[in-house]
């Protein structure tokens, strides 16, 4: 089983190596463990564009999730 030290490197090392290719890269990840949920990200890049893609990402996955929910009230 990877430590959370472990993870943070994992994620840190990808993120480099994409940030190689990309003007802007943002990995987030979680998991449970022993009944919490427990987190790693990092960034690499323009910031901006960065924090950009993370509130576009959050709003359709809003929207995403509200379309689906009003789906079902009207489909019974």
């Amino acid at each position: 089983m990877m430590t959370d030290e472990d993870k943070r490197l994992l994620i840190s090392r990808v993120a480099t190596q994409l940030g190689d290719h990309f003007d802007a890269v943002q990995i987030m990840a979680s998991w449970k463990e022993e009944g919490d949920t427990r987190y790693q990200y990092w960034g690499q890049g323009n910031w901006f564009a960065r924090k950009g893609m993370a509130h576009q990402f959050l709003e359709e996955e809003h929207g995403r999730v509200i379309g689906h929910e009003v789906g079902k009230v009207i489909n019974g």
